[in-house]
């Protein structure tokens, strides 16, 4: 080799050198800021995030148990109103009626007219007992004498004068009042007694509101044991509804730490591997400019030779390209499948679909020895097609990961089957009623129970692989791509499978009307 070209090969390995060193440096970096990021968010969170959800649940339950105990204030408060407003103006009706009901009124020689007490009186010749729901009866003269007091109510500081005078100087025709005697509350109701347009006395009838009272306490007490019954329920009902509440948040919090966790773990392997090869690379050319430098009568000692160069630029190029699509899929795991701006929708059908990603998935099947079909089984059977409304490349990648994972975990010999169909509801007339099915069954070893739940969870693995990948090419998020698109088109997908005897993935989506023909039959 000429001294220019050893010179432009030395160059060659320098520049390698830097620029694979640049790359390490770069993605070290981004590596460091992630681990940092992972460790806030995986290591010190996991107690922290219970606490946060702990203290978000009492907040809540607190929040409902002050806004049940402020309703049943307002009610309890209003409800008590009413019913002592009723009590009183049922009072009010009796001592109306007792003192304008029959009878007369003897006010002496001077008096005239009527007289005798009015037989609603319930106490005639008796002592009142403001303890009893009993009615009194008091005459009054207009000079503001007491002509007549049976019940002998006097004793407990009556008749209420000031009523009485509103009443005997006409400014009142009739007035309710309540006072206050000592220990005792009374209701009392005063009309005047006229002869002859002339106002001659007042007839003042009364009860003690010690019964009312009695009523109303009986009621406070009520209220207030249906208030505490009330906020204990609130209090059990507001601790089980805020954990069904939190725990889907409480999932996701968790499914996004191992979300993370494992992107960090997907990212560390290759970003590891690209550092060894290029420590290799630059250890190498190093280690051949020595030789260079060392070589007398062309000795080959230390020498890279440009094939290993290049084996180990494409090893690192593969690794970079493997990241890519990690980084890709990792993308769309992020969106919103909720989010319809981020398809391309059109009328899509499903059978070209299927027989487009079997006709590219089909040779690595060959090479395996496994035997790829898609239905209908009949040969020479026309195959209608399955229209939906849906992002073709989106469509055409779930196919994809189906298929892919189908050959990918059968062994030689095995079989894999794609079938498309649609399954139309008769009983509805609209065109969108039914379904397009598309299934993917294998012979492979199947998948265990308790792992089936867990299949879609991204970089979820049901066999531990001690770091490494599940297989060549694979970035662990293939199901989980799945179930976003399959989430995005408004579907359902579902696995059955035995150990041993293979599995079946099977996707709905809604269907659309064929409108050029008869496009559906099952």
């Amino acid at each position: 080799m000429s001294g220019a070209g050893e010179t432009r090969q030395v160059w060659s390995r320098r520049r390698v050198r830097r620029a694979v060193a640049a790359l390490v440096d770069r993605a070290a970096n981004s590596l460091a800021a992630a681990g940092a990021a992972v460790r806030d968010i995986v290591r010190g969170p996991a107690d922290r995030s219970r606490s946060t959800f702990a203290v978000l649940g009492r907040r809540l339950v607190v929040t409902n148990l002050v806004v049940a105990a402020v309703v049943l204030t307002v009610l309890s408060a209003g409800m008590y109103a009413y019913e002592d407003y009723t009590a009183v103006s049922q009072l009010d009706g009796i001592l109306s009626q007792v003192a304008n009901h029959g009878g007369g009124f003897n006010f002496g020689s001077g008096g005239g007219g009527q007289n005798g007490p009015p037989p609603g009186d319930q106490t005639p010749g008796g002592i009142y007992t403001p303890n009893r729901p009993d009615v009194f009866t008091v005459l009054l003269a207009a000079d503001r004498e007491v002509v007549e007091d049976d019940a002998r109510v006097a004793t407990y500081g009556l008749p209420d004068w000031g009523a009485a005078g509103q009443v005997l100087s006409g400014r009142q025709v009739e007035i309710y009042v309540t006072v206050q005697r000592g220990a005792y509350s009374f209701r009392l109701y005063t009309r005047p007694v006229v002869v002859d347009n002339v106002i001659v006395g007042a007839v003042q009838t009364g009860s003690s509101l010690t019964q009312v009272d009695r009523q109303m306490r009986d009621l406070v007490r009520v209220l207030a044991l249906l208030g505490v019954g009330v906020l204990a329920l609130t209090t059990v009902s507001s601790v089980y509804l805020t954990e069904r509440a939190l725990a889907p948040a409480r999932a996701s919090y968790a499914r996004q730490r191992q979300f993370t966790a494992g992107a960090s773990h997907e990212l560390r392997t290759p970003l590891a591997f690209i550092r060894s090869q290029a420590e290799l690379i630059a250890g190498a050319s190093a280690a051949g400019a020595a030789g260079d430098q060392r070589r007398a009568g062309g000795t080959p000692e230390g020498e890279v030779t440009s094939d290993e160069v290049t084996s180990d630029a494409r090893e690192i190029i593969t690794e970079v390209d493997y990241m890519s699509r990690l980084v890709t899929d990792l993308l769309v795991l992020a969106r919103d499948e909720h989010d319809q701006a981020q398809l391309n929708w059109s009328t899509v059908d499903v059978v070209t679909l299927a027989e487009d990603a079997a006709a590219r998935v089909r040779p690595v099947a060959e090479a395996r020895g496994l035997a790829l079909s898609v239905g209908p089984a009949r040969a020479g059977e026309p195959v209608d097609r399955v229209l939906v409304r849906g992002d073709a490349d989106r469509l055409r990648q779930l196919s994809l990961i189906l298929l892919d994972n189908a050959v990918r975990y059968t062994p030689g010999g095995g079989t894999v089957r794609v079938d498309v169909k649609a399954v139309k509801r008769p009983h509805l007339a609209w065109d969108h009623a039914g379904q397009a099915v598309l299934s993917v069954t294998d012979t492979g070893a199947g998948i265990a129970t308790e792992h089936q739940e867990h299949i879609f969870e991204p970089f979820y693995r049901a066999v531990a692989t001690h770091g490494q990948r599940p297989a060549e090419g694979s970035t662990g998020l293939g199901l989980a791509l799945a179930q976003w698109i399959v989430q995005a088109h408004r579907g359902t997908i579902s696995v059955k499978s035995d150990v041993g005897s293979g599995s079946t993935f099977t996707v709905t989506l809604p269907l659309v009307a064929d409108r050029g023909g008869d496009a559906h039959r099952e």
